[in-house]
């Protein structure tokens, strides 16, 4: 991968955090002592799990080629709710033949899990947004919780989306 990709730094990184995870049960950096704090834990725990029961990262790269095809669904649901069938299956189709979504995918890099949870979220923040009962409005509030902070385990810069979103419900309500 070194050959291809000047990437190759963080694949080395997530992957040897993976393992001192497993080998370790820390998340420690390379030395083996220092504890790490450049990257996010969430994506090299789901890469560890894939180390301990396999020691292999392909069922990890199998999983995330699922999980990018499973995002263009996705993309194809936002779309179809909250605009029209057309829309919604045009940017499921774009979606799924955009190309670095699709090479992203194969590689070990946290984009392909980070960005199905971030749909998720946005998903859930919608339903939320458009609930008509209470019962409805508590079960996507938390479920949007949930896949926000799986999301910010992933990649920390989704940290900043409880302000967008702040500003989004300010102004859906002022508006």
């Amino acid at each position: 991968i070194s050959v291809f990709w000047d990437g190759a730094e963080d694949i080395r990184t997530y992957g040897t955090l993976a393992k001192n995870i497993v080998q370790f049960g820390s998340f420690i950096s390379q030395n083996g002592v220092t504890p790490e704090s450049w990257f996010t834990p969430g994506y090299p725990a789901f890469l560890a799990f894939f180390w301990y029961l396999w020691h292999n990262w392909i069922p990890a790269v199998l999983v995330q080629i699922i999980l990018a095809s499973l995002s263009a669904v996705l993309v194809y649901v936002i779309g179809r709710d909250y605009f029209s069938e057309k829309v919604g299956f045009m940017a499921g189709i774009l979606f799924a033949i955009e190309p670095t979504s699709v090479f992203l995918s194969a590689f070990l890099w946290s984009e392909t899990v980070f960005l199905f949870l971030l749909l998720l979220f946005i998903i859930f923040f919608l339903r939320y947004m458009t609930a008509m009962d209470a019962a409805q409005v508590k079960r996507n509030a938390v479920l949007a919780g949930v896949f926000l902070a799986s999301a910010t385990y992933m990649r920390q810069i989704t940290f900043l989306m409880p302000v967008a979103c702040g500003v989004f419900l300010v102004a859906f309500f002022v508006l």
